[in-house]
């Protein structure tokens, strides 16, 4: 892994369109096993990886998440494409669904609970969407 440099689009130190998770994400779809990734909270300044691939117009199973407030209005703070990581990169539109992330409820330690706001926050209506 590279250290991040700043300006160079690299994120959490991953350049853009890395490759290094994509055999895994391959193998998991292959044996039918949806994966939900979180676009990132960095707004307008694009995706974070690996959520930042699109394989084909039929295979874009990594999802990216962004958060509707009460009003459908997106997040300022929702990362958003389009994403270059394609085949031939070219564009292709990211996120591939949303959901809300803007003060949602969630388990806090210390057997409490808290609202709290991000990507993070939507992945799991995502992924409890595909039980």
């Amino acid at each position: 892994m590279s250290a991040p440099i700043p300006g160079s689009g690299h994120c959490h130190g991953y350049a853009p369109c890395d490759p290094l998770f994509w055999s895994y994400i391959d193998a998991c779809e292959a044996a039918g096993i949806v994966v939900v990734f979180a676009a990132g909270n960095e707004g307008t300044g694009g995706l974070r990886r690996p959520a930042d691939r699109a394989t084909d117009a039929y295979r874009n199973l990594q999802w990216q998440l962004l958060m509707p407030t009460l009003l459908d209005a997106l997040a300022s703070f929702s990362s958003r494409g389009p994403t270059f990581c394609t085949p031939n990169g070219s564009a292709a539109i990211k996120p591939d669904i949303a959901a809300p992330g803007v003060n949602v409820r969630s388990a806090y330690p210390g057997q409490t609970y808290v609202y709290m706001s991000g990507t993070s926050m939507a992945t799991p209506h995502i992924a409890v969407w595909w039980l």
